[in-house]
């Protein structure tokens, strides 16, 4: 408890008339000024107030009982409080200890990334093959010739690894390094596919006319096999949009609405395919592709004119960000459909068919910024569906 103290000396208070006596009666009238409320004995015997009067030293002592009170009252508060602001220094620590442990577990996930990519390069030096096996390839299937596992192998190894890496980093996205990573292991997809370009360019500049025909076709396959990798962004899409199963599917429930970008960009060159399956429409489902900032800085929401999108509706409607020169025939589809779309952004179109039917829709796109495979929906599902 800490000491309570006057401030002014009780030595040196004086009577209301300066008899220069110990104070006795203190006179409780508001009217009057604090130095005539004091009165002594010798002011008693004269003093004729009609005023409620108290001793001085109840008065002192009522005084000090109040102030008591209110130190005890801000010495209970401020236990209370830095009991509280202890806790919450508590709780901050452990959320340390959590994400230290998360961020604990990104960095095993890299480490066993490379140390898996490690391996098959130390395997190289025992790459070995069979001549009569290859020249049966050449001779019979020559586009089999140029198939390359390994390469195969280090995509099924990234996807894994970053569909786990993905699930892990998404409770850092409020922190700045957060981009970074996402665009890093965008940049992951896009360096395999420029490796397995200058691939194709060397072995088309090696081989005869034949072998430049069906090294041709491979590229477009290797496309398309890229593909089968496809995702939903974690990161790309509108908040209240759900994604599932490793960033295969996407779903959105009743009344929310919005874009949900891929992770992987439509490369420049070489045309590709991809397909959406549609699992549930209970409001509408728009599929198609779209510029991935723009979209962004709309807040994942609005289709058509300078909205930076392509898109075709389920019921055959559709939404360009520019141009409606199309060609072919607007398609329909419905749950259970499997809508595919391919694209080439060197010859500047994007064309939507459905599996098992014969129409299609083509259109014109533009490619001044980056193009990303995409689903515009509104209570509705949709899967990626890997296609050959």
């Amino acid at each position: 408890m800490n000491q309570l103290t006057m401030i002014e000396n009780q030595k040196q208070f004086n009577c209301a008339y300066q008899h220069n006596q110990p104070i006795l009666t203190v006179v409780l009238d508001p009217k009057l000024p604090n130095n005539q409320r004091l009165l002594c004995n010798q002011c008693l015997e004269f003093n004729e107030t009609t005023a409620k009067t108290m001793e001085f030293q109840n008065i002192i002592q009522i005084i000090e009982d109040e102030y008591k009170k209110k130190l005890n009252n801000i010495e209970d508060t401020i236990k209370i409080n830095v009991k509280q602001i202890e806790s919450l220094l508590s709780t901050i620590n452990q959320l340390k200890q959590n994400i230290n442990q998360q961020l604990d577990q990104l960095i095993n996930i890299v480490n066993n990334w490379i140390q898996n990519i490690q391996i098959i390069e130390s395997s190289l030096n025992k790459y070995k093959y069979s001549f009569f096996e290859e020249l049966d390839k050449l001779i019979k299937d020559p586009k089999n010739l140029q198939m390359n596992p390994i390469i195969n192998n280090i995509l099924q190894i990234n996807q894994s690894q970053k569909s786990q890496f993905n699930s892990k980093l998404q409770q850092f996205k409020d922190f700045a390094e957060f981009s970074k990573c996402i665009q890093i292991l965008s940049n992951i997809q896009m360096d395999q596919i420029s490796n397995i370009e200058e691939f194709q360019t060397e072995n088309l500049l090696k081989s005869n006319d034949q072998l430049k025909v069906s090294s041709l076709n491979y590229t477009n396959n290797l496309y398309n096999q890229m593909y089968l990798n496809l995702t939903f962004s974690f990161y790309y899409k509108h908040n209240d949009i759900l994604i599932s199963n490793n960033g295969k599917i996407v779903d959105n429930g009743d009344g929310v609405w919005g874009y949900c970008m891929c992770e992987q960009v439509i490369p420049k060159t070489g045309k590709i395919l991809f397909a959406f399956e549609i699992l549930r429409i209970d409001h509408w489902c728009e599929v198609g592709i779209g510029f991935r900032e723009m979209i962004k800085q709309h807040g994942y929401r609005g289709e058509g004119q300078g909205k930076g999108s392509y898109l075709l509706r389920e019921t055959s409607t559709t939404y360009f960000h520019h141009s409606n020169n199309t060609q072919g025939k607007a398609i329909n589809f419905q749950v259970n459909d499997i809508v595919i779309i391919e694209v080439s952004i060197e010859q500047k179109y994007i064309k939507w068919s459905k599996q098992n039917s014969q129409d299609y829709l083509i259109t014109e796109i533009d490619i001044s910024q980056d193009l990303y495979p995409c689903v515009y929906t509104s209570n509705s599902t949709v899967r990626i569906k890997d296609i050959s």
